[in-house]
């Protein structure tokens, strides 16, 4: 299959051939023209993401099976984390250090966001040290 695009930039005019290998039989010009811009999809939405997520491009495991098992790992993650059925414009990165440092957030993903989820935020007493006569407030998350 071979696909030529052309690109105007300004007065620049940018032409750009480039060829592709497949085993689909070539009936239609439209579908078979649909199938890399699918493939550029499936990379911009599961491979940056977990390169930049889970930063898997930096990763070396290489020996025996845990490369693939961490791959496995890495995927299973990901698809639970995109269940969040209130993402609340948080990042698969953010959900992901939620899931780390919010034990309820991480059964509740670990379990697939069942239906009956309604995230509940606790309000929480504030909590003081207090050091010769003066309270210093402490963050709710390093009270576990």
């Amino acid at each position: 299959m071979r696909i030529q695009s052309v690109t105007q930039r300004g007065d620049k005019t940018e032409r750009e051939e480039r060829v592709y290998i497949s085993s689909m039989p070539m009936r239609r010009a439209e579908t078979t023209a649909t199938c890399p811009r699918a493939h550029w999809g499936i990379e911009n939405r599961l491979h940056w993401t977990l390169d930049v997520a889970f930063r898997e491009d930096g990763n070396r495991n290489r020996k025996g099976n845990v490369a693939e098992c961490g791959a496995i790992l890495r995927h299973v993650v990901l698809n639970l984390l995109r269940r969040d059925p209130n993402p609340e414009k948080r990042s698969i990165r953010r959900r992901r250090l939620k899931a780390a440092l919010a034990p309820d957030y991480r059964l509740v993903a670990l379990l697939g966001f069942p239906t009956c989820y309604q995230p509940v935020v606790p309000a929480r007493p504030k909590t003081y040290i207090a050091i010769k006569d003066t309270k210093f407030p402490i963050h709710p998350l390093l009270l576990g």
